[in-house]
């Protein structure tokens, strides 16, 4: 019974990952320059699959966890040690491009060479206690190289989702949170693989199970990118040129590194921009706020981050909240999805939700627990001028 399941669990997984591979590997070239990376990506994660499944088709064909055992765990941490090379390299330049460069891949080579110079010989020309020693340093030379990648990862991970928060209004950072979770899953699998490689049949059975959904999470995650990896590209890109007008302004577009105190002038814009309330439109980004008081998204979100102690997202969250206030207290007639849609969130849930966690309350519970007032009095743009007029109900 243990045999069928082992034997059945190695068949449904290097069919499975070799058809993903297939799959990834015959992907469409990018159409534009920017893709280029997400290619890139996809190569090498293929490349880590079709590894992944060599391996297991060679234990499945051969059976060396039966007759070699020794064998089976020198080949498992052979195949574990450059295929998470592979999963690491995949997912980290989706954050960082210059992540996978020469002084990477020798280093790699390097660990991978010198690991393998330890693992065979001591798999062929030694036996009994010392073999499973010197077999137990590979693995954790493996381990090391492995929780290298995590880091790596994670500090490439908690960058871009700042970059993604100090571009965007919304919730885009949501797009690379897969990346989070599939190197969670990688971590667990990788590193119980390097204890599981020496048990019996029945655990790696169990193991190889659990790795199967892994995969199959990663492969979806992986294709469904494609259709946000523009969003995250353009939030973790260098710096466009800016607008500038004036010597201050170009002082802004300058490659010093930002001060976070803005003109006279483009403070006076900022003003005019959030009297304008341009917050409450859907889906706008710090290149907006940029554009219309002449600087770089750098220099805005130096000021940003630094003055009010937040991201671009946060700031703007800010502001809606603060109008979201203003309308329900306001506008008793107003839904809560009327209010959400008014101050330029794209559903009811989502602005409730971001509501309650800062303040404490859901909206609807807010607004029965304070009193409406008279309408005050509203910004509007004449003329480039900021005047007030009344605001109706």
């Amino acid at each position: 019974m243990i045999e069928q399941v082992y034997n059945k669990s190695l068949l449904i997984a290097w069919v499975m990952l070799y058809a993903f591979a297939i799959s990834l590997i015959m992907a469409r070239k990018p159409y534009h320059d920017s893709e280029n990376t997400y290619l890139r990506s996809k190569k090498i994660l293929a490349t880590a699959f079709a590894l992944f499944g060599i391996q297991i088709m060679l234990q499945w064909m051969f059976d060396f966890r039966g007759h070699a055992p020794h064998i089976a765990t020198a080949l498992n941490i052979t195949i574990f040690h450059i295929a998470a090379i592979h999963f690491g390299a995949a997912m980290i330049i989706l954050l960082d491009h210059s992540y996978r460069n020469a002084r990477q891949l020798r280093f790699d080579c390097i660990c991978f060479i010198a690991n393998m110079a330890l693992l065979w010989p001591s798999t062929l020309l030694v036996t009994g206690i010392h073999r499973m020693i010197l077999q137990g340093i590979s693995a954790a030379i493996f381990l090391l190289v492995a929780i290298r990648l995590v880091l790596i990862f994670f500090r490439a991970y908690h960058a871009a989702v700042r970059k993604v928060n100090n571009y965007y209004s919304n919730d885009v950072d949501q797009f690379v949170r897969w990346l989070y979770k599939s190197c969670l899953g990688i971590i667990v699998f990788g590193l119980s693989e390097a204890i599981i490689c020496f048990m019996p049949k029945w655990v790696i059975a169990i193991q190889m199970t659990a790795g199967d959904f892994m995969f199959i999470y990663i492969y979806i995650s992986f294709l469904n990118y494609t259709l946000n990896f523009g969003l995250v590209e353009t939030a973790i890109s260098e710096e466009t040129p800016a607008i500038g007008n004036n010597d201050a302004d170009r002082h802004a577009n300058s490659s010093e590194q930002p001060s976070s105190n803005l003109t006279d002038e483009m403070e006076q814009r900022l003003k005019k921009w959030i009297a304008d309330k341009e917050y409450c439109k859907n889906g706008v980004t710090i290149d907006d706020v940029a554009n219309q008081i002449y600087t770089n998204r750098t220099y805005i979100s130096s000021h940003i981050n630094e003055r009010c102690g937040c991201t671009f997202r946060d700031w703007i969250n800010q502001l809606r909240i603060e109008e979201a206030k203003q309308l329900m207290t306001e506008h008793d007639d107003m839904t809560i999805q009327e209010v959400a849609l008014a101050i330029g969130f794209s559903s009811g849930s989502h602005f409730a939700q971001l509501f309650s966690d800062k303040e404490g309350v859901t909206p609807s519970k807010w607004r029965r627990q304070t009193p409406p007032t008279a309408p005050t009095a509203a910004y509007s743009k004449t003329d480039n001028e900021v005047t007030i007029q009344d605001a109706k109900p």
